[in-house]
């Protein structure tokens, strides 16, 4: 896969270490729990398909890779598990010794329920009911919510994207404030 950057090994190395570095900011700044994961999957993805990619033509390799960056992440904001994950509060389970990897994971959580504490009643049932389900419920139980607060679908979806909004920077606010 090197190859796709460079044809001397040296440059195309820190080419890719500039690349994966730049993967896991952008999924990073995008809210993800697992910026590097993603950033893997990335690469996995881009050398199952470098036949697709002609270095002749006027494409970039940077380009080329983040194009497919961009539906991992879209891929990724879809998923369930990724939702639930973002919103729910998780009690996390106590652990014999301290273990570095789930620490950020433990504050962001810590973070998340600190935040949704300082949101009013209303709009923390609101965000909690909204992402309480999966797949084909979901959709019903936001059609209901809709008209049980006697707006259409649209209206309440810009509602949770303003939470949402809110809750990012209440929860990056503390990260830094944490740091």
């Amino acid at each position: 896969m090197l190859t796709l950057f460079s044809d001397e090994t040296e440059e195309a190395g820190k080419t890719y270490e500039k690349l994966r570095a730049g993967l896991i900011r952008f999924f990073h700044f995008r809210g993800c729990c697992d910026p590097q994961s993603l950033a893997d999957e990335t690469f996995n993805r881009v050398a199952s398909k470098m036949s697709a990619f002609r270095r002749s033509d006027d494409v970039q390799p940077a380009a080329f890779v983040y194009g497919f960056a961009r539906k991992i992440l879209l891929e990724h904001l879809r998923s369930p598990r990724n939702r639930e994950s973002q919103l729910e509060v998780v009690q996390v389970p106590d652990r014999i010794g301290p273990d570095p990897a789930n620490d950020a994971v433990d504050e962001d959580h810590a973070h998340l329920q600190k935040c949704l504490a300082e949101l009013s009643e209303k709009d923390r049932a609101l965000v909690l009911e909204y992402f309480s389900r999966d797949r084909s419920e979901k959709i019903s139980l936001r059609k209901n919510m809709a008209e049980r607060l006697g707006c259409s679908s649209q209206t309440l979806q810009s509602r949770i994207f303003r939470i949402k909004a809110a809750l990012r920077t209440c929860i990056n606010r503390r990260r830094i404030s944490a740091t």
